[in-house]
């Protein structure tokens, strides 16, 4: 046997860092449960890492989108310079890499509303999503998953998942199924984070604890529809608006713990 001398190069780990991203799914229970409220709060929060790079990932189906684009205003953000529709750069076979829509240190790669552009819808199979979420500019990526084509899939995508309730009981009924499906994705090795959006005194604490058997939440007190409506009529997220700032920094940052744990 040769006696050879092996010296690993630093660029190996150079290229393993580089290349690590860490995929965070934030899906709801429900439609209308605020899961974009939350997803928008963590990627803002993540952004204050100046040596982390934030991407924000809008998964949906076209009909089923409320278009994020438009409550955040980035015809507004983006006036005078480009947005790029990472939608139909997929759909179109493009590679993406390079690729940036940088506003607020995190990199927006959202469902453009058709009438916003004289083109046809891009509807996305689910490999082509997975191509988006895994070839995206970022090392930490915020992944908005409403109900899609191959959601389960998706799901599996990710390093842990952020699941939002909304307390209200005909929501709770609604999307039981939803609930049980996620238990099962967590017994079988999941990480799943737990989060109760519009906490509020109206609950009643015992029933919602019955009904949920989720031992470990994370409460999202609720916030006026004022503070939302101010947001969005100034273009702004949710988090940077003073009042909801102050109600959601301690819950987003356990949510953030529980990431790193």
């Amino acid at each position: 046997m040769l006696n050879r001398i092996f010296v690993r190069e630093q660029c190996d780990e150079e290229y393993c860092i580089v290349n690590n991203r860490f995929k965070i799914g934030v899906t709801g229970m429900e439609s209308a449960v605020g899961k974009s409220f939350i997803a928008t709060a963590l990627a803002k929060e993540l952004s204050k890492d100046k040596e982390k790079h934030i991407a924000y990932v809008e998964i949906s189906s076209i009909n089923k989108l409320t278009f994020l684009y438009d409550s955040l205003g980035m015809d507004k953000r983006f006036a005078g310079r480009t947005f790029y529709d990472f939608y139909t750069e997929i759909a179109d076979g493009r590679s993406i890499a390079g690729l940036i829509n940088l506003d607020e240190r995190i990199n927006w790669a959202l469902c453009v509303p058709p009438n916003s552009k004289k083109i046809k819808e891009k509807k996305l199979e689910t490999i082509e999503f997975c191509r988006l979420i895994n070839n995206i500019t970022a090392d930490k990526i915020i992944c908005d998953i409403g109900q899609c084509d191959g959601f389960e899939q998706i799901l599996k995508e990710m390093n842990v998942i952020v699941f939002v309730i909304d307390p209200l009981p005909s929501k709770l009924i609604a999307a039981y199924n939803q609930l049980c499906h996620m238990k099962k994705c967590q017994l079988e090795g999941q990480t799943t984070i737990w989060v109760v959006n519009k906490y509020n005194d109206g609950i009643n604490k015992r029933e919602l604890y019955d009904f949920m058997k989720i031992k470990h939440f994370i409460k999202v007190p609720v916030v006026s529809q004022e503070q939302i409506y101010l947001a969005e009529y100034n273009c702004k997220l949710p988090y940077s608006v003073k009042l909801i700032a102050e109600a959601l920094t301690e819950p987003v940052r356990q949510i953030i713990q529980l990431l790193k744990a």
